[in-house]
């Protein structure tokens, strides 16, 4: 199974699903912050290795954690960005195994909406992060990622309480694979198509 963390021992189930793909840890804070209501269980998704990862090993990999510690119920899953995505792609499959659905800064689903995104990234972009940007293709993959994300983070988010990504487990291998496959099944119409399945609270 992977490795999980879990907080708090008591209350209805919660799995937290970092974004990414490849960014684990990077729900730690709202863990933290849920555990004195809930039973928090953090998954790291699966790290690029010897598989290609694709959605299909994602949602397994899920499928393998709520059957263990979920213990019988049906967990809310709360992902943000591409754990958004993941959360709709297990709810989609299993529904029987899914709870209410917290979706924050979900990914996009088709061109149209990646292309208004990416106008509001262009709107918001300034000297400075573009500077950052650059500065970061001189590092290695995981630290390149893991930099470019700490630059654009303003972007994404108003006032946050925490920066995202600081204490992650950048795996930027298993970003473009994961993400790579999330585009092929867009482009074959399983996305957001299969999503109509979905029968649990959002």
């Amino acid at each position: 199974m992977l490795y999980v963390r879990e907080y708090g021992s008591s209350g209805p189930p919660v799995i937290v699903l970092h974004g990414g793909p490849g960014a684990s840890g990077h729900m730690a804070p709202v863990a933290r912050a849920l555990a004195g209501l809930y039973r928090v269980i953090e998954p790291f998704q699966r790290a690029s290795g010897s598989e290609r990862l694709t959605v299909a090993r994602h949602v397994a990999d899920l499928h393998e954690v709520i059957t263990v510690c979920a213990q019988g119920r049906r967990p809310a899953l709360l992902g943000a960005s591409w754990g958004a995505m993941l959360a709709l792609a297990y709810a989609a499959a299993h529904a029987d195994s899914t709870g209410p659905l917290v979706l924050v800064g979900c990914g996009t689903f088709d061109p149209a909406t990646r292309a208004v995104m990416e106008s509001t990234i262009a709107e918001r972009m300034d000297n400075e992060i573009r500077a950052r940007l650059k500065r970061a293709e001189r590092l290695d993959p995981n630290a390149r990622l893991k930099a470019s994300v700490a630059a654009t983070a303003l972007i994404y988010s108003y006032e946050p309480m925490t920066f995202p990504h600081e204490d992650d487990e950048i795996d930027a291998r298993a970003h473009e694979e994961t993400w790579a496959d999330m585009l092929r099944l867009q482009t074959e119409g399983v996305y957001p198509a299969a999503f109509a399945a979905i029968k649990v609270p959002c």
